[in-house]
């Protein structure tokens, strides 16, 4: 029901739209989640949608893969970071501080590099 929410709103769209929108999702689900947990919310979706409109299913399954480890900005996405913090003093503003531009970063790369590697 949400892939096919999302084919109405986006289906139109090009690739890398929906490629960037799916990627963009598992990163802000990943920061309040364990990332094995968004991969097994976002991927079936993603593979769903990736095969309704032609894409391969497999770059797709690899973006969401990838953008599940993409916990910077939030200390509740991985339970190292929450050791972490409390051992060092940081708080969640030192964490998006940080994680934002790289995350922002890798997310840039990710997009640029992945229809390279695994073809759209």
């Amino acid at each position: 029901m949400f892939a096919n929410g999302l084919l109405d709103m986006l289906g139109g769209s090009e690739h890398w739209v929906l490629l960037a929108g799916f990627v963009l999702l598992t990163v802000a689900l990943t920061q309040f989640i364990n990332g094995a947990t968004a991969v097994a919310v976002v991927a079936p979706i993603a593979i769903t949608v990736a095969q309704q409109v032609g894409m391969s299913p497999r770059s797709i399954a690899m973006a969401v893969a990838i953008a599940s480890s993409m916990a910077f900005i939030s200390p509740l996405g991985h339970s190292v970071n929450v050791m972490v913090m409390g051992a060092g003093g940081y708080s969640f503003r030192d964490y998006a501080r940080v994680g934002i531009p790289l995350t922002v970063l890798l997310v840039i790369i990710l997009l640029a590099l992945l229809p390279v590697i695994m073809p759209i």
